[in-house]
């Protein structure tokens, strides 16, 4: 299944605004969400940066995600390194598997 990369990045943001949330402090949560209320307000920042990479590694195809080769080069990667640091934030298969389904398309009723 593929999605539009805008799409994709509106979900992580969203994924991300989740783990922000969690922040005690609540000074390092204000920038957190500083942080992501600039790139909803400017998405190309994130798109920019993460499309060439995307693109590479044939996740990104014609500004499109392929979801199945995102969720098989997660997989792989949290094989190789159960838990992944970033900006404070610890990472494993299970944020994995959260974020995917975020970006999975809501079925209409």
């Amino acid at each position: 299944m593929k999605i539009g990369l805008d799409k994709a990045v509106h979900a992580f943001i969203g994924f991300m605004a989740d783990q922000v949330a969690k922040i005690p402090k609540l000074g390092d949560r204000f920038l957190g969400f500083a942080a992501l209320g600039s790139l909803k307000a400017n998405p190309d920042t994130i798109i920019n940066k993460v499309k060439p990479w995307g693109e590479m590694a044939g996740i990104v195809v014609d500004d499109k995600v392929d979801l199945g080769i995102l969720e098989a080069a997660l997989k792989e990667a949290f094989e190789a390194v159960p838990r992944v640091s970033y900006f404070g934030f610890s990472f494993t298969a299970e944020d994995s598997t959260a974020l995917l389904k975020r970006m999975q398309p809501k079925e209409e009723a």
